[in-house]
């Protein structure tokens, strides 16, 4: 009989539910997957593997083939977030500021184009304006929203939708109508050859920017009591190895050790006090603000801190499966423990781009054969993709 193990896999590149499930979905393809549940927030899947059936590599391959990225893998462990979500953070905040740089003339312009006063007052045409939209348009996409269309395009090889499908459809088709105005206007009727929808495409952009620039904001926030508590625990310990002492990594604390702990130290691991006397914080555990004392005997818990006398303790647990383990371990398990009504949401989200992209085509097949109206029936077709996209 298989032992089974848990471990956990971080990833990058989910936007939504759909991004869940898909990831899911590949995950459970891998050979030695047992159970798998991946968490939007703190954008990790955990999983449950046959100990001596799974294949890391081969987990990894199936989600880079689904289109999104591996950034670490822990088996039974835990680690810091900080500089990741940090970055993701940075990352974002800087898409939706240049993304603004150019929405802002683009949705400007565009509006104030609709005005015969402005074209007279400036003495400029339709022909320059819409050239110069198009430049400010293609460098919005090529600089801020690019990451939505090789999403897309990845996800079109596999013949799979997600959130970025949307996006790219909608503002996609919004850009390429304007192109044609703008350089093939003779191809189209005489009441569209001056509408162009640049600021469709640009003001979508910056507004998903901005929800996933506060989406980072908020998985920032959603990991700093986990980092907290990972950053109380020391990364070294003092061991006493016969008459000397050694310094420890405290990945490398075996059951037995004896661990030195001075007056204004953090405690480890969990232990038994062997030697000393001192007055011990377990508030961190406990919530007890009053120290308490430790002598022989005494159990001492993972994330206390030593106040004012020295003590020695034996080991008796790692410190992944510490006290503070334990806690950080389970914290980081609840935000992927996913209720059944949330799984039922997952699954419809599996097949609610395909519908969602029916829906917007019907919608433009309408408008323009029964109304003979393509500049109404592509507004219609480009907000049915976006209303129905959580991101935007």
């Amino acid at each position: 009989m298989n032992k089974l193990k848990t471990i956990s896999i971080e990833i990058e590149g989910m936007n939504c539910a759909s991004c869940v499930r898909r990831v899911e979905k590949a995950i459970s393809k891998a050979q030695g997957v047992k159970n798998v549940s991946v968490n939007l927030a703190s954008e990790k899947a955990i999983l449950s593997v046959h100990s001596e059936k799974y294949n890391i590599d081969e987990i990894k391959k199936f989600i880079i083939d689904a289109g999104y990225e591996v950034k670490n893998h822990n088996d039974e462990s835990y680690s810091l977030f900080g500089s990741r979500y940090n970055s993701n953070l940075e990352k974002a905040k800087k898409e939706f500021f240049i993304s603004l740089i150019f929405t802002i003339p683009v949705f400007a312009l565009n509006m104030a184009m609709m005005s015969k006063n402005f074209l007279e007052t400036f003495e400029i045409n339709h022909y320059f304006l819409n050239h110069f939209l198009f430049v400010l348009t293609l460098l919005l996409i090529l600089i801020s929203g690019r990451s939505f269309y090789i999403k897309f395009i990845k996800n079109l090889r596999s013949l799979s939708f997600d959130m970025n499908s949307l996006i790219s459809i909608g503002t996609g088709s919004a850009f390429l109508f304007s192109s044609v105005v703008t350089f093939f206007p003779n191809l189209l009727p005489e009441n569209l050859k001056n509408h162009v929808y640049y600021d469709t495409t640009a003001v979508i952009i910056s507004l998903v920017l901005l929800g996933k620039w506060l989406e980072s904001k908020a998985k920032f926030k959603t990991n700093e009591a986990i980092n907290e508590l990972i950053k109380i625990q020391p990364t070294k310990a003092l061991v006493k190895f016969g008459n000397n002492e050694i310094e420890k990594h405290i990945e490398d604390l075996q059951i037995n050790d004896i661990v030195i702990i001075k007056s204004g130290q953090n405690i480890p691991t969990d232990g038994i006090v062997v030697n000393g006397f001192s007055t011990v914080d377990e508030s961190i555990v406990t919530g007890e603000s009053i120290p308490v004392e430790k002598s022989i005997d005494s159990k001492v818990k993972s994330g206390s801190v030593n106040k004012t006398g020295y003590i020695e303790y034996r080991v008796t647990t790692n410190a992944a499966n510490s006290t503070l383990g334990q806690i950080i371990k389970l914290m980081e398990q609840s935000q992927s423990v996913k209720a059944p009504i949330q799984q039922t949401a997952d699954k419809i989200s599996s097949v609610f781009v395909p519908i969602v992209i029916i829906i917007a085509v019907i919608s433009f097949i309408g408008w323009s054969f029964f109304y003979q109206q393509i500049d109404t029936a592509l507004i219609n077709f480009i907000s049915v993709l976006i209303i129905a996209c959580p991101c935007a």
